[in-house]
């Protein structure tokens, strides 16, 4: 009887351990896979967008640093420079050795207003007329006087030349006073200014014929 008491004690004691713990059913043990699977997901999403989120930044960051790379490798803007200032040799500015001049050759020796242009063509075609001729402008009388009968060959015929001058906005004309050594150029630049210039011969009047032009 002994014996038979210890085996039923034992049972119970087996049969109280398997009761007080817990017991996962059927219906338990697939939710908890389900969780896992969940967490484990999530776990991955969560790294796949650290490590997106990473590339981008790494991306921001070197696409800035090209750019800044680009921007430091363009050279400034040159303006352009002569080659003067280039060598550090100052070029000094010149002026001009020349005097430009609109002068008008009439034929009366004792016309006193400017011609008309009707009689401003009259004279061109007879070979006198205006035109614009340039003196070197440190010269003397016999440059002037011989740049006078360069362009006006008939303007010899006068027995000398006279220089006027237009006075204002009037047509009329003023003799500039002939100087002891004659005309210079200096001394018209001065006196003519930019009003126009007349010449007119001093003791006859010029040939008004036309000129007759061989071609060929």
């Amino acid at each position: 009887m002994r014996r038979a008491s210890e085996t039923r004690l034992s049972a119970q004691h087996t049969s109280t351990q398997s009761t007080s713990q817990p017991q996962l059913s059927d219906h338990t043990q697939p939710q908890l896979s389900r969780q896992s699977t969940v967490t484990a997901f999530r776990a991955q999403d969560s790294g796949t967008s650290e490590r997106r989120e990473m590339a981008r930044l790494f991306l921001f960051y070197r696409q800035g640093a090209t750019a800044g790379l680009k921007t430091s490798s363009r050279q400034p803007h040159k303006r352009f420079r002569s080659s003067a200032f280039s060598s550090g040799v100052k070029k000094s500015w010149k002026p001009k050795e020349t005097w430009t001049h609109t002068f008008v050759c009439i034929a009366e020796s004792d016309q006193l207003v400017i011609p008309s242009r009707d009689k401003k063509l009259i004279l061109t075609e007879a070979g006198l007329g205006e035109k614009r001729i340039t003196f070197d402008k440190h010269r003397d009388y016999e440059h002037f006087h011989s740049s006078l009968l360069k362009e006006f060959p008939k303007s010899r015929e006068g027995g000398g030349l006279q220089v006027l001058r237009s006075s204002g906005a009037r047509r009329t004309l003023d003799l500039i006073p002939i100087p002891t050594m004659g005309y210079d150029i200096p001394y018209l630049k001065n006196c003519l200014g930019q009003a126009i210039a007349c010449i007119r011969p001093v003791q006859k009047d010029l040939d008004r014929s036309p000129i007759h032009v061989q071609v060929g």
